[in-house]
C-alpha cells in the first residue's frame, strides 16, 4: 500500500514539477501509536497551511520528509523542539530505503535512504517543531496530551 502511495505521489510530483510550482516538503508518519494513544501528524491536512504533530505524554511518532518536486527524501534535514521539556526530537533510521524515483534529466535515481527523524512527547503542554531540510523548512505546533 505504501510503495502505491509513493508512485502516485511521485505521478503529482512530477506534474508539478513540470508546472513550476515550487513546493514546500512534503511530511508523512511512519510509524502507529500503541492502542488507545495517540501520535498524528498533520502535514496541511485541513486545507490551509497547518503544520501539527499531536503526542500523548510518552508515545513516539516517526516521520519522514519528501522532496515535493524530486519525491526522493529531503536531504540535509536538522530538527529542533524549541521546549525539549515538552518534546524530544532526534534523527531515525529505517532498515528500508525509500524507492527510485525518475529524475529531471529522464533517468532514475537509484533508491536513497530515508530521511527520517523520532519526535517523543516528554510532558504534557505545547511547543514548536523546526524543521530544516535542503528541500525547504518547516515549523509543526506540538501538542502533547495526558494519557
Amino acid at each position: 500500500m505504501i510503495r502505491r502511495a509513493r508512485l502516485a505521489l511521485s505521478a503529482l510530483v512530477l506534474a508539478g514539477a513540470t508546472s513550476g510550482c515550487a513546493s514546500p516538503p512534503l511530511f508523512e508518519a511512519v510509524t502507529t501509536p500503541p492502542p488507545f494513544t495517540r501520535a498524528e501528524l498533520c502535514d496541511r491536512c485541513d486545507g490551509g497551511d497547518a503544520m501539527t504533530i499531536t503526542l500523548t505524554r510518552g508515545v513516539a511518532l516517526a516521520f519522514e520528509c519528501l522532496d515535493a518536486t524530486t519525491g526522493a527524501p529531503c536531504s540535509r534535514a536538522a530538527a529542533t523542539a524549541a521546549d525539549g521539556t515538552v518534546a524530544q526530537v532526534w534523527s531515525g533510521y529505517l532498515d528500508t530505503l525509500a524507492p527510485a524515483t525518475p529524475n529531471a534529466g529522464g533517468g532514475v535515481d537509484g533508491a536513497t535512504a530515508e530521511s527520517v527523524f523520532v519526535v517523543v512527547g516528554a510532558e504534557v503542554g505545547q511547543t514548536t517543531l523546526s524543521y530544516t531540510s535542503a528541500s525547504g523548512d518547516a515549523v509543526f505546533s506540538v501538542s502533547v496530551v495526558a494519557p
